[in-house]
C-alpha cells in the first residue's frame, strides 16, 4: 500500500475511534443530569460572633449541591427555605444551627454568637429622697439608655428584681445605701446613700411634731390616741377592691393621704402625698368611706354632695384599745390593711351597731342601743354623726385577705378573760375607729326639711321614708405611719392605757395641728343602683 493509502487509512479508523468517544460520552452526561444531590452548606457566619445586649446581628450562608426542600435555623424553627440572610436579636449568648435537607441527604453547620451585658454606661437614678430627711419611706425613680431590666439593692442585701418606680417603707433612723443596675451587669451600677434622723431630734422636724412636756391622764376606757383629720379628695377609685382600675367604685370621701386613688400600694404611700391629719406626713395612712348625698329638685343634677364639718369638728380618727389586758396589745404590723362595714347591706340585712352606728347629734345616748344602723331623721341645724369601728384582732399571719376582712375579727368576751381576742386571732392591735360628723341645712334637707332622704355613694337599694340610706355604711384603712410615731402612740397611749388627743403622743410630744383644705368636688354621679362594688 501506498503512503497515500495508509494516511488515509488511518485517517479514517481515527474518525470512527473519535465518533465512537463522543457517543459515549452522551450517554453518561444524560444518565448525570438525571441524578438529585444533597445540598451542601458552603459557609455559615454571622455579621458579628459578639455583641452587646440589644444589638442585633445577620447569619449569612451559601449552598451548593441539589436545591434543599426544608431549611430552617434553630432555636426558634426559622424557616429559611428561600433566603440566604436572617436578622436576629439574641438575649443571651446563642449558638444557631442551620439545617438544610432534600430527599437525598441533609447538611448542616452552627455559628455561636456571644451576647455581652451593657456596658460603659450607668443606670440614672432621677428621684431620690433628700440626702438628710426625716421620712422613713423613699421613692427612687432611675432608667437606662437601652436596658430595661433592673436590679436593686438596700443596705448590701442581695439584688433582687426591682422597677422605677422603686419604693421602700418603714426605714429606721441611720444611714441607708441604695444601689440599682442594669439585671447581671455590676459596671451598670448607680448608688445612693441618704441619712434618716430621729422626728424628735431633728430640726427638721419642728414644723410637724414638738415637745409640751405635757402628759395625758389615764383613759377610764382603757387607752387610746385620736386625730382629726380634714376631708383630703374625691375621687371613684378603690385601691383594695379595685387596685389599678380608675373609676370602678362609688364616690368615695378620703382622708389622710392626698394621693390615695386606684395605682395606690401599701409600699407607694410611704413615700407618695401628705396627710391632713394632725402631723402631716407623719401619718400617711389612707382612710376612705362613701361620700354623703343628698336629693335635690334639679333634674340635671339629682344629687348633691354632703361634705362633713372641717375644722374643729373634723373627722376623727381614733386607736384604741378595745381589750380589757391593754399590755397584750401589739403595734400595728407594717402593711396591714382592712375594710370595715359592709356596701351590700340594706333595709333588709341591717348591721349590727357594734360596727357601724349613726345617731342625731340632739339624741341621748346611754348606751350602744340609742344608735341606729342607717341614716337618722335629724332636723334642720342637728347633726349627723356616722361612727364605723374596725376590728382589732389579727390572725398574726396575714396583712390583707382576698375580702380585706378575714384576717380580722372582734373580741369576745368570757368570764374568766374578759374582753379578749379569740384563739383564731390571737393578737390584740389597736382598734381603728372613724368618726364623722355632717350638718342638717336648709340647702340639703330636701324636700322634707331633715336628713331623711340622705344616702351614701354605696347605697344600693331606693332611699324612701321607710327604707332610709346608710344601711351600707362601710370604710377602707391603710396603714401608713412613721415608725417613730406609730410606736409612741402605740406604746404612751393605747398600751399604757392613756387618753391621748388632738395628736398627743403620750411621751411629751405632739403632732403640729392639721392644715385646712379645699377639695376639689367631683361630677355626683347617681348612686350605686343595682350593686357597682360590693364588698
Amino acid at each position: 500500500m501506498n503512503n497515500w493509502l495508509k494516511l488515509m487509512f488511518v485517517s479514517i479508523v481515527f474518525l470512527l475511534v473519535a465518533c465512537s468517544g463522543s457517543d459515549d460520552s452522551d450517554d453518561s452526561d444524560d444518565s448525570g443530569n438525571n441524578e438529585v444531590l444533597a445540598p451542601e452548606i458552603v459557609s455559615y457566619t454571622a455579621s458579628s460572633t459578639t455583641i452587646t445586649a440589644g444589638e442585633s446581628v445577620t447569619l449569612s450562608w451559601t449552598l451548593s449541591g441539589g436545591l434543599p426542600t426544608l431549611a430552617t435555623i434553630n432555636p426558634g424553627d426559622l424557616n429559611v427555605l428561600s433566603q440566604s440572610t436572617v436578622i436576629t436579636s439574641p438575649a443571651e449568648t446563642t449558638t444557631y444551627t442551620l439545617f438544610v435537607s432534600n430527599d437525598t441527604g441533609n447538611d448542616s453547620a452552627e455559628v455561636t454568637v456571644t451576647v455581652n451585658p451593657v456596658t460603659g454606661t450607668n443606670v440614672e437614678i432621677l428621684s431620690r429622697p433628700a440626702e438628710v430627711t426625716i421620712e422613713s419611706g423613699a421613692r427612687f425613680t432611675f432608667a437606662h439608655s437601652s436596658a430595661t431590666e433592673f436590679e436593686c439593692s438596700l443596705d448590701q442585701a442581695a439584688y433582687a428584681s426591682c422597677e422605677s418606680p422603686f419604693f421602700i417603707r418603714d426605714l429606721e433612723v441611720g444611714v441607708h445605701n441604695f444601689i440599682v443596675r442594669v439585671a447581671g451587669d455590676s459596671s451598670s451600677e448607680a448608688t445612693y446613700s441618704w441619712d434618716i434622723r430621729s422626728v424628735f431630734t431633728s430640726a427638721l422636724a419642728e414644723d410637724f411634731v414638738t415637745f409640751t412636756d405635757f402628759t395625758p391622764g389615764n383613759d377610764p376606757d382603757g387607752g387610746s390616741f385620736r386625730v382629726k383629720c380634714e376631708v383630703s379628695h374625691f375621687n371613684y377609685d378603690d385601691a383594695l377592691v379595685s387596685p389599678g382600675q380608675p373609676n370602678a367604685a362609688h364616690l368615695h370621701m378620703y382622708l389622710g393621704n392626698t394621693s390615695t386613688d386606684n395605682s395606690t400600694t401599701i409600699d407607694s404611700l410611704a413615700s407618695s402625698g401628705t396627710g391632713t391629719c394632725e402631723g402631716s406626713f407623719l401619718n400617711r395612712s389612707g382612710y376612705w368611706m362613701p361620700a354623703m348625698l343628698y336629693p335635690t329638685d334639679n333634674a340635671e343634677a339629682p344629687f348633691g354632695l354632703v361634705m362633713p364639718f372641717q375644722g374643729d369638728e373634723a373627722p376623727n380618727v381614733y386607736y384604741k384599745s378595745a381589750v380589757d389586758d391593754t399590755m397584750t396589745i401589739q403595734r400595728m404590723p407594717s402593711g396591714l390593711r382592712m375594710i370595715s362595714g359592709s356596701a351590700s347591706a340594706n333595709p333588709a340585712n341591717p348591721q349590727d351597731v357594734g360596727i357601724v352606728r349613726w345617731r342625731c347629734e340632739s339624741w341621748t345616748i346611754t348606751s350602744s342601743d340609742d344608735f341606729v344602723p342607717h341614716v337618722p331623721r335629724c332636723l334642720v341645724g342637728d347633726w349627723v354623726r356616722a361612727m364605723v369601728f374596725f376590728p382589732p384582732c389579727w390572725d398574726g399571719e396575714n396583712l390583707s385577705a382576698a375580702n380585706h376582712k378575714d384576717h380580722m375579727a372582734f373580741p369576745t368576751w368570757t368570764a374568766e378573760l374578759g374582753l379578749h381576742c379569740p384563739a383564731s386571732h390571737p393578737v390584740a392591735l389597736p382598734q381603728v375607729q372613724f368618726e364623722v360628723v355632717y350638718e342638717v341645712t336648709t340647702e340639703n334637707s330636701f324636700p322634707h326639711g331633715d336628713s331623711r332622704m340622705w344616702r351614701l355613694a354605696s347605697d344600693s337599694y331606693e332611699v324612701t321614708d321607710s327604707s332610709p340610706g346608710g344601711y351600707s355604711f362601710h370604710a377602707d384603712w391603710m396603714l401608713s405611719w412613721h415608725p417613730e410615731i406609730i410606736d409612741a402612740w402605740t406604746e404612751h397611749c393605747v398600751r399604757q392605757g392613756r387618753h391621748c388627743s388632738a395628736g398627743q403622743l403620750g411621751n411629751g410630744w405632739q403632732l403640729a395641728p392639721r392644715q385646712a383644705t379645699d377639695p376639689d368636688i367631683p361630677e355626683v354621679i347617681m348612686p350605686s343602683m343595682g350593686g357597682m362594688h360590693k364588698h
